[in-house]
Formats: structure tokens, C-alpha cells, sequence
């Protein structure tokens, strides 16, 4: 599936107004689920919102650092996902 495929899917998802506490984003194949996930965080946390306002600057600033406080991103070196990180994130 090709990366704008992708995200016009994200943003069909987000446009629904389903809330949800998290999201899992996973994969068998080698796909940048990171950039996914930043992309529809971007999408959910900026719906209907003006791009000229300057708090959608901000929020996607601080995603794209990895700052927002209300996201957190498991796993950003893809390496092996260990234990305690399962235990932090059901905690």
C-alpha cells in the first residue's frame, strides 16, 4: 500500500470521531510505522483545526520532537521491546 493510501485511511479513521485512550501501531512488514504514527497523531490531535492558528504549529512541533505530553512513543530505535516497557505502557 502506498504511503498516501496509508494516510488517507488514517485520516478516514480520524474523521470519525471514534475516541480512544491509545492506539497500536504494528506491523510483520518493514514499513515505517514510526512516521504512521506521528502522522495520524498529527491528524487526531490537529482535527479541525486551522493550520494558521498557532497552536497547530505547536502540536505538531512537539510531536515531531517526541514532546507532547499526551503521546508516547514506544520502541523509536526499533529494537527489541523489553518487558518493563509492556509493564509501563499496561501501567
Amino acid at each position: 500500500m502506498k504511503s498516501e493510501e496509508v494516510l488517507k485511511k488514517l485520516r478516514n479513521e480520524a474523521s470519525q470521531n471514534k475516541k480512544s485512550a491509545s492506539y497500536l501501531f504494528y506491523s510483520d512488514k518493514r514499513v515505517d510505522l514510526l512516521f504512521y504514527a506521528l502522522e495520524f497523531s498529527k491528524i487526531i490531535m490537529t482535527l479541525n483545526m486551522d493550520k494558521s492558528n498557532p497552536t497547530y504549529e505547536n502540536i505538531v512541533r512537539s510531536i515531531n520532537d517526541f514532546q507532547h505530553p499526551d503521546i508516547e512513543i514506544i520502541n523509536k530505535e526499533n529494537k527489541s521491546i523489553q518487558i518493563d516497557e509492556i509493564r509501563e505502557i499496561i501501567y
